[in-house]
């Protein structure tokens, strides 16, 4: 579920604006977006445009996976992990051998893991600040991704990919 929490000072919902499942797509909003003011016949006709729709697309994540209070998202273009492997010096290995002793080394000491349908999905939006976080392992140094569950906007689509619904509005 998805909440509108208005000004409340407590933690509680005022109004379910949507509710999302697994594969479910949304569209994650950019600061004070135009596309979100659009009509549904101006939505229609700025898709039209082939780099509006390039800069709509980039912004489409998929729902994987729910945990407690957060929801977790992969771009709406990764399908599967993309597992790259580190450049592992002889020492290094000698060394997570020895850490490991008989049992064998897990992936995540072997290779980097930027996205997984079910592992490493994310609740921010994506930037560079998300890939130094995922892949060098680097912390956040002044303002953090937004977290896309509290900003985003259910879209539906037909089995063509064609756009049917878009913050509650019909195309």
């Amino acid at each position: 579920r998805v909440y509108n929490n208005g000004n409340s000072k407590e933690n509680k919902a005022d109004t379910v604006l949507f509710y999302l499942q697994q594969n479910d797509l949304v569209y994650m909003p950019k600061d004070d977006d135009e596309v979100l003011r659009l009509t549904s016949a101006e939505l229609k006709n700025w898709l039209s445009d082939t780099s509006n729709k390039i800069d709509f697309v980039k912004r489409l994540y998929k729902v994987v996976k729910f945990t407690g209070k957060d929801c977790f998202f992969i771009p709406n273009n990764i399908a599967k992990e993309i597992s790259l492997p580190k450049d592992l010096t002889d020492n290094e290995k000698d060394l997570l051998k020895a850490q490991y002793n008989d049992r064998p080394i897990p992936k995540k000491e072997l290779n980097y893991i930027e996205f997984g349908t079910y592992s490493n999905c994310t609740p921010l939006e994506m930037n560079n600040l998300f890939t130094q976080l995922m892949v060098e392992g680097k912390k956040y140094k002044g303002k953090k991704p937004r977290k896309i569950q509290d900003y985003c906007v259910k879209i539906k689509i037909d089995w063509l990919g064609n756009i049917i619904e878009f913050n509650g509005m019909k195309l």
